[in-house]
């Protein structure tokens, strides 16, 4: 690694949808990260994010449609998946074979007979390894602020929790873009010990598969946590998002002409900083530093409890009959 400046490449750097990585891209460039190239699945794809980079970057990033080349012919410190959910495997292999930490959009792998065997096997790797593999599980920044709007909560006493979320995705592939967000919530307000799911159920909204909740409990080692998830399809921006252990309800409000963030309870607000950056300048650190490297908890168990969450209810059916 080198001494002076970090160097980054992005997988999946296009503005389009959500622009996960076109974000991502801009938010590594503000922490004094060289940002040196991008690939995508097209060299036309590419040319569009990487014009649209150029301004932000100051320069125009070089353009790959191959990850394997790219990694080859830049060297990077650092590199940002965040393509489609069942690309993150392969491409965080090919991280680990050219020794490069990983910034990774959730979930970290999808698809396949057993993506949670698979994400463990790699975060394993990485950190023998040494290198650092970062989920873009974000919510769990927000709970300083959760936590100044009500003072006099413990979220690891909590007995219930909700959660509002409004992808712009629909159907099932609501669920690997929003249920690591709640169970990265759950995670950090309990991190000590072993925790598993259960009575897992799916509720589609009437003759429509743009709107699921779901019920579960979340069980950890001080007590059990009675859970509904609240997913809503949303096509465009603002999408409507907040959180509440027990009765203590958040609301997250963005502005979109600055979008400056805050979480509100009926008139009261307190401020929430974005927590995108937060994450990227987390992740920063530890590469720059030298603490331990340790298996995100978005790899495990987050990865297990995801699939607990996201089974077939036909699947299910079948593990829980007698």
């Amino acid at each position: 690694m080198r001494a002076d400046r970090l160097r980054a490449v992005v997988i999946g750097a296009r503005c389009r949808r959500q622009g996960i990585g076109h974000h991502l891209a801009r938010f590594l460039h503000a922490e004094g990260v060289e940002v040196a190239a991008i690939c995508g699945t097209t060299d036309a794809t590419v040319a569009a994010a990487a014009d649209a980079l150029a301004p932000i970057l100051g320069s125009r990033p070089a353009g790959y449609v191959d990850v394997g080349t790219m990694l080859a012919q830049e060297a990077p410190d650092v590199c940002v998946i965040a393509s489609p959910d069942e690309t993150h495997a392969a491409y965080l292999e090919l991280c680990l074979g050219h020794r490069v930490h990983v910034l990774c959009e959730k979930p970290v792998c999808w698809g396949g007979p057993a993506p949670d065997d698979e994400a463990l096997r790699l975060g394993e790797a990485l950190k023998d390894a040494g290198l650092h593999l970062v989920v873009n599980a974000q919510w769990p920044l927000t709970l300083p602020a959760y936590r100044a709007l009500f003072p006099a909560i413990d979220p690891a006493r909590a007995r219930r929790f909700r959660m509002r979320m409004s992808p712009a995705s629909r159907g099932r592939d609501m669920l690997p873009a929003t249920l690591p967000h709640p169970i990265s919530l759950l995670l950090a307000a309990a991190p000590d010990g072993p925790t598993h799911i259960e009575a897992v159920r799916h509720a589609w909204g009437d003759g429509a598969d743009d709107a699921l909740t779901v019920t579960f409990t979340f069980v950890h080692a001080q007590g059990r946590i009675d859970a509904e998830i609240e997913i809503v399809s949303v096509p465009a921006q603002p999408r409507p998002a907040g959180y509440g252990f027990d009765d203590s309800w958040a609301a997250r409000e963005v502005d979109l002409d600055t979008y400056r963030m805050r979480l509100r309870d009926g008139q009261r607000t307190v401020p929430l900083p974005d927590p995108t950056p937060l994450l990227v300048r987390s992740f920063l650190d530890r590469v720059r530093g030298a603490p331990p490297v340790s298996l995100d908890p978005s790899v495990d168990p987050g990865m297990a409890h995801l699939l607990a969450l996201a089974a077939p209810e036909d699947a299910r059916a079948e593990t829980e009959s007698p």
